[in-house]
């Protein structure tokens, strides 16, 4: 299995311009590649379907060629898999692990 870093999610409060909408997940996502620091933050409507620890806990995202080693590499799987589009036109498999504390992102493109 290959991993590399992609970037950091951070939950906040409140919503940021230029966000994107998730609306199974009533989700707000910024752009991590437009981020000078490559920060992706998440905000998070009330009512949010999301496991309480994506909504609480900072994570890791990593590139992988491998979603299910990743996953059994991992403790528990949070969510998914599931489809994504962080731009338009690339697509990408999703999925969140726990691995011991740490919440990861594992996100293999199509």
């Amino acid at each position: 299995m290959q991993l590399s870093y992609a970037h950091t999610g951070i939950p906040i409060t409140h919503q940021l311009g230029g966000m994107r909408y998730a609306p199974p997940m009533k989700l707000w996502i910024s752009d991590p590649t437009i981020s000078p620091d490559g920060i992706e933050y998440l905000y998070f409507e009330e009512g949010s379907p999301a496991p309480s620890m994506m909504k609480t806990h900072t994570h890791v995202a990593l590139s992988t060629d491998d979603l299910d080693e990743a996953a059994a590499w991992c403790d528990e799987v949070v969510l998914g898999p599931f489809e994504d589009e962080p731009l338009p036109g690339m697509k990408q498999d999703v999925l969140f692990a726990r691995k011991d504390d740490l919440l990861i992102e594992f996100c293999c493109s199509q």
